[in-house]
């Protein structure tokens, strides 16, 4: 695994089985020890956590208890959760905010316990509300997986009443993740990350900007772009307000630390 920060490249694809409509893109994802986070602003002056920059790692941008730093609200949620080891530190797997944008569909924290790690996956969606998904121990190969109710309105094209399959690999080479959206009769969709690890320079950070320019913009104007030509084909489309009562157990980031259960 990457040793305390590394640079992820690789490509991020979807696939919807139904409608039999596929579409990939690459990406770059940032491998961070929370922990080393002002390091890591001494050295790539290009990020930071606490001021504004190209690159920003910024606490309201992920779980939120009204804490000072990323760590500290993971922390706080392991604490609810019920998690009683001690944790020994924390990796986060994310698209940083870029340019003051940031939309970030899904990302990783890497809990370290007892020379075991364990993943937490945050799920987001495009009306500023976030989940948590306990994915448990990884394997000594680095791997995990679990499936889980979805109660979450992640697009208006598939069930709220899903299950989230996820498939972790986070090991020396780099990072994968799958997950597939389905039901007892059905897959309606498998999205999939797979990165190779390199070392987090200044340099290598630079060149994500041309090689990936506004990323966070182009992942959100992809989303709409997909659903769009789907919405066209006139599938059935769910709207959110249809079934509050299935969405349950996320964070509603407009109004803070506002849970809904």
């Amino acid at each position: 695994m990457v040793e305390h920060h590394g640079l992820l490249i690789g490509e991020v694809s979807h696939t919807r089985m139904i409608e039999s409509n596929q579409f990939k893109y690459r990406v770059f994802y940032l491998c961070l020890d929370l922990d080393k986070l002002e390091e890591l602003e001494r050295s790539i002056p290009i990020i930071s956590s606490k001021r504004p920059n190209i690159y920003r790692l910024h606490p309201a941008d992920y779980i939120n208890f009204d804490r000072n730093s990323i760590k500290e609200n993971v922390m706080a949620w392991l604490s609810e959760f019920g998690f009683k080891q001690r944790v020994e530190r924390i990796q986060l797997i994310t698209l940083p905010r870029t340019f003051g944008y940031n939309f970030n569909p899904i990302c990783f924290f890497i809990i370290y316990s007892h020379g075991v790690r364990y993943a937490l996956i945050e799920v987001n969606n495009t009306f500023g509300e976030a989940k948590m998904f306990w994915a448990g121990a990884l394997d000594d190969q680095g791997r995990a997986t679990t499936k889980l109710p979805k109660d979450f309105y992640v697009s208006p094209f598939i069930p709220l009443d899903t299950q989230f399959h996820f498939k972790l690999r986070f090991n020396p080479q780099g990072f994968q993740a799958h997950v597939w959206s389905k039901d007892q009769e059905k897959t309606y969709l498998h999205a999939g990350l797979s990165t190779v690890s390199k070392p987090l320079t200044t340099g290598s950070l630079l060149a994500t900007i041309f090689r990936y320019p506004l990323i966070t913009i182009k992942v959100i104007l992809g989303i709409h772009y997909e659903a769009g030509k789907l919405f066209i084909r006139r599938l059935p489309y769910l709207k959110k307000a249809n079934d509050i009562h299935k969405q349950r157990g996320y964070y509603d980031r407009k109004h803070h630390s506002k849970f809904v259960s």
